[in-house]
């Protein structure tokens, strides 16, 4: 990563990729269709996610402190990249708990896919409905508005 610093100070965010690689729960709970995952407890994920948030903290301390750190999150679990498209099995475990719990960030980036290629969601109410109700509490209660009267 340092022989990138020359990018690193050009850059205004960087962007640490915060992908549920693990299903961050109890395996009798993990969903069959999510088998390949690795289950591990919300600590460990927390752990794995803070790590990388570290690296670019560490980046932005050496090659450019005017840098935002802006988490890239996908919706679906890394680990399982092959099931989309079906309710039930968009990240909704401790993962998002550890996701929301990192320190040292400046902002989300929420990213997905919704269509008819092969891996894409085709139902965006279904991703709509999923994110109001399983992200936007944790938007909410952890995130400010900024630009507003309440910030």
């Amino acid at each position: 990563m340092d022989e990138l610093g020359w990018l690193w100070a050009e850059l205004p965010v960087l962007l640490p990729d915060l992908y549920p690689e693990f299903y961050a729960g109890p395996i009798a709970s993990r969903p069959a269709v999510l088998s390949t995952c690795t289950a591990q407890n919300g600590s460990a994920t927390r752990g794995y996610f803070q790590s990388n948030v570290d690296s670019a903290l560490r980046l932005k301390r050496r090659y450019n402190p005017s840098a935002k750190i802006i988490l890239s999150v996908w919706w679906h679990y890394m680990c399982a990249q092959h099931v989309t498209g079906d309710l039930g099995y968009f990240v909704d475990d401790g993962n998002l708990a550890a996701l929301f719990s990192v320190v040292g960030i400046d902002g989300i980036a929420i990213w997905g896919s919704i269509g008819t290629y092969t891996g894409e969601d085709a139902n965006a109410t279904e991703v709509a409905d999923y994110l109001d109700r399983v992200w936007a509490p944790h938007l909410a209660a952890r995130c400010r508005v900024v630009g507003t009267d309440s910030t």
